[in-house]
């Protein structure tokens, strides 16, 4: 490479001692060298601060703060606020990366000219691969926040990007991630979208992500998965001014959410709990001819109308079986 940018990497670290080092020993022996690793201990109760002091003493480039348990925004927050690099990427710290993933993301970014870079993740571990790829798709602001809300080739993560520091910065958006509230990348992605102009896809596959039966959106229902309608609520705010076309793909996307959200809390909760019957109303709000136009799948269109014209014992009936069928039980 021609220029050698200081690069922070920020990594939220939160009861994964099983994972961590794997996590850190593909970020330390990145191909890109001169980087900036922050690693935030989020008042973990296992063995992840000690190994996170242990990088420490052997990295010079890594940093490691302690703090009080806050979540996932606020320990991204404290990254931001102390990183150094003219650029900024996120890792979850039970992934990993690609030895070449900063490469990678750097050479699409500053190749392109787009306001952000974007690699492909997968949940495959043996589908990451070392060899640097110069092509890669340029998407607009407006086409990559609806690929955000497709979630399909733009994801709507906060990792697996490359994002210039300037949109965290005063100067900038001052962009952070919601503190005390889940469905965090998809309140931000949008905003990110905005501000840069332009987002670059690299069709290479750097980053590993992986899928734990222990997660939020994963495990038996909990009540936080609601703030999910509170990012629905703040995207409408602020794409009915910019991009109007895009509230269908909003809504479109909330009523997916909400049906899932709906299967989980009927594993737990009574039918007629205040909890359900609020999913359920909001899944009825929604337009089910503009559902029915959307690009999603035959699949999740006959699931929609099945929830909606059936009786509400039976769509739940219905939801209970697709639920035991997907393995979330």
């Amino acid at each position: 490479m021609s220029d050698n940018p200081l690069i922070s990497v920020v990594i939220p670290v939160y009861k994964v001692e099983n994972y961590l080092r794997e996590c850190l020993d593909s970020v330390i022996s990145q191909t890109y060298k001169n980087l900036d690793i922050i690693l935030v201990d989020d008042g973990s109760l296992d063995n992840c601060p000690a190994i996170c002091d242990e990088y420490a003493e052997k990295d010079s480039r890594i940093k490691v703060i302690h703090r009080q348990n806050g979540g996932l925004s606020a320990a991204r927050n404290s990254g931001i606020d102390v990183a150094r690099g003219e650029y900024i990427t996120f890792i979850d710290s039970d992934d990993y990366v690609s030895r070449a993933y900063v490469e990678q993301l750097y050479l699409t970014l500053r190749t392109s000219g787009a306001g952000v870079a974007q690699c492909i993740s997968t949940s495959k571990a043996d589908c990451l691969n070392d060899k640097i790829n110069p092509e890669y798709e340029i998407y607009s602001a407006h086409d990559a926040i609806r690929g955000a809300f497709l979630n399909n080739r733009v994801v709507r993560t906060a990792w697996g990007k490359l994002y210039p520091m300037s949109i965290f910065s005063d100067e900038g958006g001052r962009i952070r991630y919601p503190e005390g509230q889940t469905a965090e990348d998809l309140y931000v992605i949008p905003l990110v979208f905005d501000l840069a102009g332009s987002l670059a896809l690299t069709d290479s596959t750097k980053y590993f992500f992986r899928v734990r039966n222990d997660s939020l959106w994963h495990r038996p229902f909990d009540a936080r998965k609601l703030d999910s309608f509170i990012t629905t609520s703040f995207l409408e705010g602020f794409l009915a001014p910019r991009y109007p076309d895009l509230l269908n793909y909003l809504q479109w996307d909330d009523l997916r959410l909400s049906l899932y959200i709906l299967r989980r809390a009927l594993q737990s909760e009574p039918e007629d709990s205040p909890i359900v019957s609020q999913i359920y109303q909001r899944i009825k709000k929604h337009n089910l001819r503009s559902f029915m136009s959307s690009p999603y799948s035959i699949k999740s269109k006959i699931i929609v109308s099945f929830t909606r014209v059936l009786p509400k014992k039976l769509a739940f009936k219905f939801l209970k079986l697709i639920g035991r069928l997907k393995g979330e039980e």
